[in-house]
């Protein structure tokens, strides 16, 4: 029995993105010292909402 708590998984799906992107998210993830999946939500969040409003 293992007495680490669970950590909590998140529904993904994998997607494929142009090199050149993954470089610039990469480095644009790292500037803002997060991953790159949060930096991804982050940018769809913003998009859809500013989509929302138009």
């Amino acid at each position: 029995m293992s007495t680490n708590p669970q950590k909590q998984r998140r529904l993904t799906k994998q997607i494929r993105v142009d090199l050149g992107w993954h470089r610039r998210l990469k480095m644009e993830a790292a500037g803002k010292g997060v991953t790159i999946v949060k930096l991804l939500d982050e940018v769809c969040r913003w998009f859809f909402e500013k989509k929302e409003t138009e």
